[in-house]
C-alpha cells in the first residue's frame, strides 16, 4: 500500500490509500488506477508533441492558455531541454512520465539491465517569468517552494524565462545556502542569436555541489536518434505508426518501482 496524493482545491492535499495498478497501452500512455497518464516519453516524444499543440493552436495561446493539456505540454517544453541535456552528457536516452495528478510535474526514468531495474526520480517544476523585475523577486519564488514541505526525496528544476537568466544563475549559485528539502536544484536557461532565435539551452545542477554544467547545441544531431534496447522493449506496429513497448518483466519492475515509491504530504 502507498500513498497517492491528489492536488485538490487551492494546492490542498488530500492523501487516501490505494494499490498501485498499472495498465500499459502504447509506448507514452498508461493507466495508474485508472487514471490515464503519459509515460516513457523521450526528448523526441516531447518535442513532437510540442510541435503537434503548437501547429493547433498557434504560440501565443500555447504560452498563455489555461487549459490543463495544454500547461503539460509547455511544462514538456522545459522538460525537453532537461532530458536533452542529460542525453547529451550521457549518450543515452532518459525518459519521464507526467502523472495526470499535479503531484509530482513529473518522474524521470532511468532503466538499467542484467538484472533489469528502474529508477524513478521525482521533480518539482516551477518557472521565472520573464515578468521578474528582480533577483530577489525570483528569489521570493524559489523561497516559497523551499518552505512548503516537499520531501526530502525531490528535485527542483528552475526554469528560469529571463533575459537576465545567465546572470541570476550565477547569484543564485552565490546567495543559495540550505536548499533542504529537496535532494537537487537543477536551473535551465535558454541562449538566443540576435535575441531572438534559441540556438542552445544551458541546465546546471547548482546543488549539491560540484557545479555540473550541460550546453546543448539543437543542432546536435545525435539529440534526434532514438536508441532501441531490444533487451527491454518490443517494437510494436500499427496503423498509426511504430512504437516501443515495455517488455513485461521490464513494466513489471517498473511496477514495483512504483511501490517503493514513499509519498509525504506538501503542508
Amino acid at each position: 500500500m502507498i500513498g497517492v496524493f491528489v492536488l485538490g482545491a487551492f494546492g490542498s492535499i488530500k492523501i487516501k490509500k490505494t494499490i498501485m495498478n498499472i495498465k500499459f497501452i502504447d509506448s507514452e500512455i498508461c493507466f495508474m488506477n485508472g487514471k490515464e497518464a503519459l509515460y516513457f516519453r523521450d526528448n523526441i516524444a516531447l518535442l513532437k508533441q510540442i510541435e503537434k499543440t503548437l501547429s493547433k493552436i498557434g504560440p501565443q495561446k500555447f504560452f498563455s492558455d489555461p487549459d490543463q493539456k495544454i500547461q503539460r505540454d509547455r511544462e514538456g517544453l522545459v522538460e525537453y531541454f532537461f532530458i536533452s541535456a542529460l542525453k547529451k552528457l550521457t549518450g543515452k536516452d532518459w525518459w519521464l512520465l507526467q502523472p495526470k495528478d499535479n503531484f509530482p510535474d513529473f518522474f524521470l526514468m532511468t532503466i538499467n539491465g542484467n538484472p533489469i531495474s528502474i529508477r524513478l526520480d521525482k521533480f518539482e517544476l516551477v518557472e521565472i517569468p520573464c515578468r521578474c523585475q528582480t533577483f530577489d523577486e525570483m528569489m521570493s519564488i524559489i523561497d516559497a517552494k523551499l518552505n512548503k514541505g516537499y520531501p526530502e526525496n525531490y528535485h527542483l528544476l528552475i526554469f528560469i524565462n529571463h533575459k537576465e537568466s545567465k546572470e541570476w544563475v550565477n547569484l543564485f549559485n552565490q546567495k543559495i545556502k540550505n536548499y533542504y528539502p529537496f535532494k537537487a536544484i537543477w536551473t535551465v536557461h535558454l541562449l538566443f542569436q540576435n535575441e531572438v532565435k534559441i540556438y542552445s539551452s544551458v541546465v546546471n545542477r547548482i546543488r549539491p555541489q560540484p557545479i555540473l554544467h550541460i550546453e546543448v547545441n539543437f543542432n546536435d544531431k545525435k539529440l534526434y536518434k532514438q536508441q532501441f534496447m531490444p533487451n527491454l522493449m518490443n517494437k510494436i506496429e500499427t496503423k498509426n505508426g511504430t512504437f516501443l513497448q515495455l517488455k513485461p518483466d521490464v513494466a513489471k519492475e517498473l511496477r514495483k518501482a512504483f511501490l517503493k515509491i514513499k509519498l509525504k504530504k506538501i503542508h
